[in-house]
């Protein structure tokens, strides 16, 4: 079973620019990798293996020092396939969101919904005449949904962040939700809908890229949720189960929106 052992193979190093550490470089081994797979694989199940621990790009920080992993570089140790070397790279991320420059647009937006603000279900009720061909005195529940105006507020972030490629940052946050709460808001309400990057000085190492961040909140939550529609109404049947008539489905990748945004 792999394991992992912490700053041996290389010694750590450290960038300061006035004052501030803004760089920090250590290493990890992991061991006990399937030596038997190609070398693509081996680096990609150490990899994994981070993964396992939370040491994520973009997640992990160095305790104290206010810097968040940006780079994992893996290589195979010469003449030893079960090992690999991971070099790590921590970086000062924008001074953790505090140069980001906020601003806030809210607007109201028609929807269609089958619950409350409250989250419950909808239903609506009728009898029918003692007379009715079909039903004849019965009295029907199905569930029903209704045209609302509900709230949009969207939120850009404009700042620095330092990393080597921008392309990391978007496959990171595009399309990604809150796993935490954020600007007061519950999990799984805010979005990541944009991400723009134009560089601001590319002789620093790492560059310096200039980042703008689109996010938009829903009050029903971004979590898609497929839900049995009776064929014989075409509705939401009524007293429907959750997490067996309506089941919540794992889309958009989780972030915790505080690692660079801690307002």
């Amino acid at each position: 079973m792999a394991y992992i052992s912490w700053d041996t193979s290389q010694e750590c190093e450290a960038q300061e620019r006035n004052g501030t550490v803004e760089r920090m470089v250590r290493h990890c081994t992991v061991f006990e990798l399937p030596g038997f797979y190609g070398d693509a694989r081996i680096l990609a199940e150490a990899l994994l293996f981070l993964d396992s621990l939370g040491v994520t790009v973009n997640t992990a920080a160095w305790p104290g020092a206010g810097l968040v992993l940006t780079e994992r570089n893996p290589r195979l140790i010469p003449g030893e396939r079960t090992k690999v070397d991971v070099e790590l790279v921590y970086t000062i991320y924008g001074r953790l969101g505090y140069d980001f420059v906020f601003s806030v647009e809210a607007s109201l937006n028609q929807i269609e919904t089958q619950n409350d603000r409250y989250g419950n279900q909808i239903t609506v009720q009728h009898t029918y005449a003692a007379d009715h061909p079909e039903f004849p005195s019965e009295t029907h529940t199905q569930g029903g949904s209704v045209s609302a105006m509900a709230p949009q507020t969207v939120i850009r972030a404009e700042g620095l962040l330092f990393v080597q490629y921008p392309i990391t940052i978007t496959n990171q946050w595009m399309g990604a939700i809150n796993g935490a709460p954020w600007i007061g808001a519950a999990p799984y309400t805010w979005m990541c809908t944009e991400v723009k990057a134009t560089a601001e000085d590319l002789s620093r190492n790492p560059p310096w890229w200039r980042f703008t961040f689109e996010f938009q909140h829903n009050v029903f939550g971004w979590v898609p949720q497929a839900v049995f529609i009776d064929p014989s109404t075409g509705r939401v049947p009524a007293g429907i189960v959750p997490g067996v008539g309506a089941v919540n489905v794992d889309w958009y990748p989780l972030v915790d929106f505080n690692v660079i945004f801690p307002i």
